[in-house]
């Protein structure tokens, strides 16, 4: 998984690694990380092409029963695998940070700030996992949609693509107001990107790839306010905007369910019949 391809999902794999729950609980005990930063190193799958995700949700769901009744400790615990120089320890801090902001008021804003820091991490994997953080955030306190504006409308390109990456997830886009504000999100994004020059650098590219999907999640889910957004980016003379949208009206949950729409703005961009 990296920025260019799989978006974050929100999902949790409980009872796969019993290992991470007995390290957490004595971490939980005795303020001692060393077990539980050594179990996960040593079952993380890296380095090689693929993390341990089942791994790193098993961590998320069990910190999430313990943290619940001593956030503080487990907030150090986060804060603290965040700052490892293994990636994927620091991935389970990212989540960490998420679900203690998630289930005490006390951190929930110290989490949206940590998130925001996390979200230009130069390690892409950490990225992820702090996309998958603020789409749990968005589950557990709605008002998190809300304080993203910030972050799109001054935000630099990695953490508006934190925004775009944490919004686009299919299982947040049931309520139709939700995907209005999503939608809303995006066009700030776009916005900005439209009337700047400074498209060289990574995150530019990282915030570009990522737009290529996240778009069409939320058209998917308010296509009629949706599609007249994609046909606003077929016609601006932008190479970067037009191959946003080209990239999203390639997804099948666009191409299934909205053929016409697809066809009539693949004709703006001059692929249609």
């Amino acid at each position: 998984m990296n920025d260019s391809a799989r978006r974050p999902k929100l999902r949790t794999e409980e009872g796969l690694h019993p290992g991470v729950a007995s390290a957490l609980e004595k971490y939980s005990r005795t303020g001692e990380s060393g077990v539980l930063v050594r179990y996960l190193s040593a079952n993380s799958n890296l380095p090689g092409p693929r993390a341990n995700l089942a791994l790193l949700e098993a961590f998320s769901s069990e910190l999430r029963k313990l943290c619940e009744g001593s956030p503080e400790r487990f907030w150090r615990l986060s804060i603290q695998l965040c700052a490892a120089a293994d990636e994927f320890v620091a991935m389970c801090g990212a989540r960490g940070v998420g679900q203690v902001g998630g289930s005490s008021d006390s951190y929930y804003l110290r989490s949206v700030t940590k998130l925001r820091s996390l979200a230009s991490d130069p390690r892409w994997r950490v990225r992820e996992a702090t996309a998958m953080s603020l789409q749990g955030l968005i589950v557990d306190r709605p008002e998190t949609a809300g304080r993203l504006e910030v972050w799109a409308k001054d935000g630099n390109w990695l953490e508006m693509r934190a925004v775009a990456a944490g919004v686009a997830e299919p299982r947040l886009m049931k309520s139709a107001g939700f995907a209005m504000k999503a939608l809303d999100l995006h066009r700030l994004i776009v916005g900005r990107l439209a009337g700047s020059g400074d498209r060289e650098s990574e995150g530019f590219g990282a915030l570009r790839k990522c737009l290529a999907y996240s778009i069409s999640v939320v058209v998917a889910a308010a296509p009629e306010e949706g599609f007249p957004f994609l046909r606003d980016l077929a016609g601006r003379p932008d190479s970067d905007l037009a191959w946003i949208c080209g990239q999203n009206l390639k997804k099948n949950r666009l191409r299934s369910k909205f053929p016409e729409d697809v066809a009539a703005i693949e004709r703006i961009l001059g692929r249609g019949a």
